[in-house]
């Protein structure tokens, strides 16, 4: 979440990318998108400012760069864990 009402969402590959007709992939990148975008969902409920310092000591206080366990990303990891629950053996959303 950047200040003046951009998100922009991080993947571990960098990119988000599209299959060959231009759309965005389903299946089994949706959770992990669905965790970024309950980032987004946290920035614009807490304000900019708000969410980095949330973010921040929330690893600082757990020592971790993921920080699973904290207030910040534990319900964005319960949103992932939601998702892939919605996914068929597949990865096709049910």
């Amino acid at each position: 979440m950047w200040p003046f009402g951009r998100a922009t969402v991080f993947i571990r590959s960098r990119f988000l990318e599209t299959d060959s007709v231009g759309e965005l992939p389903v299946g089994r990148r949706l959770p992990l998108i669905r965790h970024e975008l309950f980032h987004v969902q946290q920035g614009q409920e807490w304000g900019f400012l708000s969410y980095w310092v949330k973010q921040l000591s929330a690893r600082l206080r757990h020592l971790s760069i993921s920080a699973r366990e904290s207030s910040v990303e534990a319900p964005a990891y319960e949103a992932q864990h939601t998702a892939h629950a919605a996914l068929d053996e597949t990865g096709i959303p049910r």
